[in-house]
């Protein structure tokens, strides 16, 4: 079995559980630390997985040492400097490739986890949705993954006061990705000037999105990169990421009634309130944004943790106006709109698992068949190496082609 499939249908089954013994804090605790724990394992043990780690493993190949990369000596990798130097400095303290990729998967879920410590209850049933709207990021996309780890982090330190750490993670954030700049200095400048996210602000942003899906944006925003000063470098990429466009997605609806559910409520305490900036930041993003896959995959991973945080910490202390302001329109169907949520969102992630399962299976490269670091009882890691990578070569040169066709039509 697919072990992102295995993955999915673990969690789900767990996550079910939130919804049975409600009284039994602690067993749903234990479920909830199981289920964590099996997830970071599962996540951690991949070995040369993905289609990107054609880029990874050639970069870490070839990657000069930390005072050579600085020195300017030897083949700089294609990289951000941040993530060059994370990568020069693994290698140069020893580490293999997959302890690279370990690495930065026990850092993402540390950051995961202490921001979770927010979600009052139905922590797995969170852990399954995060797992299935980002699983991309943690299997394969390594140096966003550390990007995100570090963003996650910048609040943890906000919220707590430590100001030199919010420093510190804001600059590593966009030192090892620059789609980090997207959301660090708008976060940081709002932050600093007490900025209030109001529930109608969501209403706008619904509203945008909606009215941008009848302008033909895809257009506008090709003409606007194309008259702009950017690199011939920068217009290229964009032109390649503008292909994947598409007005009506089935995803749509989820947005929506996402966007919806926070023009519903308002968080009173002052660490929800720090993380409704981030959230509004995606708010924003989405509408913005949501017509490109391209975007949205690589912009989404920075906000969908701070959602799923505090849209269950809202929806759940809806019955406390001490800590959460519902809108009068639903006070008396509340509940009504919370098991009809959570009804679409099983129904919709159930959805996503099989379409998810039905893609990666469609690929002739067979780039996400289980590769995990136990394979070295039987193979070598040169063996597997060569093995993985000629699937995603096969991936890059067809199956992702065939992607770009489908979209290009």
């Amino acid at each position: 079995m697919n072990l992102l499939v295995f993955i999915f249908i673990a969690l789900f089954f767990l996550a079910v559980t939130d919804f049975m013994l409600l009284k039994q804090e602690k067993l749903h605790h234990y479920v909830y630390q199981f289920a964590f724990l099996l997830t970071v394992f599962l996540f951690t043990i991949k070995y040369y997985y993905g289609a990107d780690m054609y880029s990874y493993v050639k970069a870490y190949d070839m990657v000069p040492s930390p005072i050579d990369l600085i020195r300017g000596i030897g083949k700089k990798p294609p990289f951000e400097i941040g993530f060059s130097m994370f990568l020069s400095a693994s290698k140069w303290i020893g580490l293999s490739y997959w302890s690279m990729t370990a690495v930065i998967s026990l850092m993402y879920f540390y950051a995961i986890y202490k921001l979770f410590k927010y979600i009052p209850a139905y922590k797995t049933f969170a852990l399954f949705i995060l797992v299935i709207l980002d699983h991309n990021l943690i299997f394969a996309t390594h140096r966003q993954c550390i990007a995100v780890s570090f963003f996650i982090l910048m609040y943890l330190a906000y919220v707590e006061k430590r100001y030199m750490a919010v420093g510190m993670y804001a600059l590593l954030t966009v030192l090892i990705h620059k789609s980090g700049f997207v959301y660090v200095f708008p976060a940081l400048i709002l932050w600093g000037m007490h900025f209030r996210v109001r529930k109608v602000y969501y209403w706008f942003t619904l509203l945008l999105m909606i009215v941008l899906i009848a302008l033909p944006l895809k257009d506008i925003l090709d003409y606007i990169v194309q008259i702009l000063p950017l690199k011939s470098s920068a217009k290229a990429s964009w032109f390649y990421h503008s292909v994947f466009f598409a007005r009506i997605q089935s995803v749509l609806l989820f947005y929506s009634i996402v966007l919806m559910l926070l023009g519903f409520y308002e968080a009173k305490e002052s660490a929800y309130k720090k993380m409704a900036v981030v959230v509004f930041l995606g708010a924003v993003s989405i509408s913005l944004f949501y017509q490109s896959f391209a975007s949205m995959w690589r912009l989404r991973s920075y906000f969908i943790p701070f959602f799923i945080v505090y849209l269950f910490y809202v929806v759940q202390n809806a019955d406390k106006e001490e800590l959460v302001d519902v809108s009068a329109l639903i006070k008396p169907i509340k509940k009504v709109i919370l098991h009809t949520s959570i009804g679409f969102i099983l129904l919709y992630f159930s959805y996503m698992s099989y379409q998810s399962y039905r893609k990666m299976n469609s690929y002739p490269s067979r780039i996400y068949e289980t590769s995990t670091i136990f394979d070295l009882f039987f193979h070598s890691e040169e063996e597997i190496k060569k093995e993985r990578m000629q699937r995603a070569v096969r991936y890059w040169r067809f199956d992702n082609m065939q992607d770009y066709s489908n979209y290009n039509k």
